[in-house]
């Protein structure tokens, strides 16, 4: 998906990865960040648009979609969006992670939609203890297409739904 936030009359700046399941698990910046399907993940959904084979299954178990590591990951702001329809808000479920080993470098971020609809971020970077962040309960609905991006900085943490503003702190 691309930004949903910010100044849609400009192309968004350093894009790292664009994968936009267009059939395929391709990284449209030519980058290389192709994804990789695991532990069941398919290429069989219909995504937001309507259209066949856009979006990912995922069985709520253990099936993702995987970027390999890359240094280029390794930031201390940005912003990540994505659309996402979950069946049921029965478990947590994961929407990105990017870890680190220890604090080598690069930090941690990562997020999920707990089973009361909440959005949880966690944020650590190189020294520091984790910060993090949840939206009110209810913030995703199951069975409904939601965008959702997540930015993150100098100016603190912004967590967007539909392009609105649902949690922020500038921790």
């Amino acid at each position: 998906n691309d930004t949903i936030v910010g100044d849609t009359d400009s192309a968004p700046v350093n894009v790292i990865a664009d994968l936009s399941f267009d059939g395929n698990l391709n990284d449209a910046t030519g980058n290389g960040n192709n994804g990789i399907l695991r532990g069941g993940a398919s290429l069989t959904a219909t995504g937001s648009d309507g259209a066949s084979n856009s979006a990912v299954a995922l069985d709520g178990v253990n099936s993702f979609v995987e970027i390999a590591p890359d240094s280029a990951f390794a930031l201390s702001e940005g912003t990540i969006s994505l659309s996402v329809n979950v069946d049921s808000l029965v478990n947590d479920q994961s929407l990105f992670s990017r870890d680190s080993t220890d604090f080598d470098g690069g930090g941690h971020i990562d997020a999920r939609i707990l089973s009361d609809g909440s959005i949880f971020v966690r944020l650590q970077s190189d020294s520091d203890s984790p910060a993090n962040f949840t939206t009110a309960p209810n913030t995703i609905n199951a069975g409904e297409w939601n965008d959702i991006a997540v930015t993150f900085g100098p100016g603190g943490v912004n967590i967007y739904v539909n392009g609105a503003l649902e949690a922020s702190d500038p921790y």
